[in-house]
């Protein structure tokens, strides 16, 4: 069988996995903050090259843009934007200009927003197994659509910076992770050390020596309530342990009186050959010795319970008898001593 783990496992286990699961959340966030965020820089990239674009002067009325295309752009937005893709379209989708690479794709939507007049942002995929942002946007010419400007920037740089960032958090989350569950377990130990002593003041304590408390460190927080609660079961125990012994003392002396004087008769019945009739008086006498320790026990039994939370009966007691029986018992003590006892 698996051995219970300790308050202080329990309480770093608890800890530790808390901070995993706000590391975990914390970064899930983090992540989509920063994807968020380079997104939101390449299609601004996007509009930017496709709005400088809308705003070179066209050299021949009929040919809107130069076919040198791409490093009239490299001139006007620098070398940042050496990955851009751009691509120019008639109003019916034809190419007009691209850069030497790959044609970029066109879709339907993209085609109709544009002789609308709005542009289009889409993902798309630019080669096989390499998405990018794609950027549709209308030229207007003399209040009509005169060409498209297309504009795609490669998402490998953002997926890169995002991977690296997933590479991060993989290597600090389980290394902070670590740190805190070992921060966590010296918390837990410094916090519980003040049980730990007063586990070992409790050893200390024992049934003979019930006197003893615990220490209070006089903060008023849990340890000291928690010292305040066992010192006052300690002193029920003491105050038991007490009731107990008086009782055990008090049943000792009762019994032993009764005891002595049916051993008494009895021994001077053995001594010598006596009648019939002195016998039965002796096993007479011996019978009410005997009631009498079952009166006596039953006393006991009674105030055994008493103590122990029964309410007893009072009632007016007559002292006469219990005397008279008093004096008889002390009359058979001291007829074995050769004592003589009279009552005044």
């Amino acid at each position: 069988m698996f051995r219970p783990l300790s308050i202080r496992a329990r309480l770093t286990l608890w800890y530790t996995g808390f901070v995993v699961v706000i590391l975990f959340l914390v970064s899930v966030a983090s992540y989509s903050l920063l994807r968020w965020h380079l997104f939101n820089d390449v299609d601004a990239s996007l509009f930017t090259v496709a709005r400088a674009l809308q705003d070179v002067p066209p050299a021949d009325p009929t040919s809107p843009f130069p076919p040198d295309l791409e490093p009239l752009v490299r001139g006007l937005l620098g070398p940042e934007f050496a990955d851009v893709l751009l691509q120019l379209l008639d109003p019916q989708g034809r190419l007009r200009s691209r850069a030497p690479r790959p044609a970029l794709p066109l879709s339907r939507e993209a085609l109709g927003n544009a002789l609308r007049g709005a542009p289009t942002l889409e993902t798309v995929e630019l080669t096989p197994g390499e998405p990018g942002r794609l950027v549709t946007m209308p030229v207007m010419r003399g209040g009509h659509v005169a060409d498209l400007v297309q504009v795609a920037i490669p998402l490998r740089r953002t997926r890169q910076t995002l991977a690296r960032y997933v590479e991060t958090l993989l290597v600090l989350i389980p290394l902070g992770v670590t740190l805190l569950a070992a921060g966590g377990w010296g918390l837990a130990r410094r916090a519980l050390r003040p049980v730990d002593r007063m586990s070992q003041s409790a050893l200390r304590i024992s049934a003979e020596d019930l006197s003893r408390r615990l220490e209070r460190r006089g903060t008023g927080d849990e340890i000291d309530r928690l010292a305040d609660t066992l010192n006052a079961m300690l002193a029920r125990l003491q105050a038991a342990f007490g009731e107990m012994q008086r009782f055990a003392a008090d049943a000792a002396h009762e019994l032993r009186t009764p005891l002595t004087a049916l051993k008494g008769g009895i021994e001077v019945a053995l001594r010598a050959e006596r009648p019939p009739e002195e016998y039965r008086r002796v096993l007479a006498s011996s019978m009410e010795e005997v009631d009498q320790l079952i009166r006596l026990a039953e006393d006991l039994l009674l105030l055994s319970r008493s103590s122990a939370g029964f309410t007893a009966v009072r009632r007016s007691v007559d002292l006469e008898p219990l005397c008279l029986g008093a004096f008889e018992v002390r009359v058979r003590l001291a007829k074995v001593k050769g004592v003589m006892v009279r009552m005044g």
